[in-house]
């Protein structure tokens, strides 16, 4: 069981999608609005694409529909959480013009 610090309330399914290839879901971009942010911001909860679809460009173009829907909505910032061991998704967040703001700290128990 995973859990999110997120409310679930502030989930939006409109501002979500899942692109299908051959009735198959192959990539999704989950969405939220971010109430606990000092100014209104959209949030992108997760993206993520089936490994045999990726370098393909369907993270990029989920994110960028994302991008079009929250200015749409008004909102001037997006943010969303990498984990800094995926290379690969750090470098497609910083050519679609994200930049890092922040690090949270990382937690093992042994």
């Amino acid at each position: 069981v995973q859990t999110c610090a997120l409310p679930i309330s502030t989930f939006r399914p409109d501002l979500s999608w899942v692109i299908l290839a051959q009735g198959q879901p192959v990539g999704f971009i989950a969405n939220a609005d971010d109430e606990q942010a000092p100014e209104q911001l959209g949030y992108i909860i997760q993206v993520g694409v089936h490994p045999a679809s990726r370098q393909q460009g369907l993270a990029a173009a989920l994110i960028a529909r994302s991008l079009r829907a929250w200015r749409a909505e008004g909102k001037e910032a997006v943010i969303l959480h990498v984990n800094r061991n995926n290379p690969g998704a750090i470098r497609l967040y910083h050519k679609l013009g994200f930049t890092i703001v922040a690090r949270r700290g990382a937690f093992r128990k042994r």
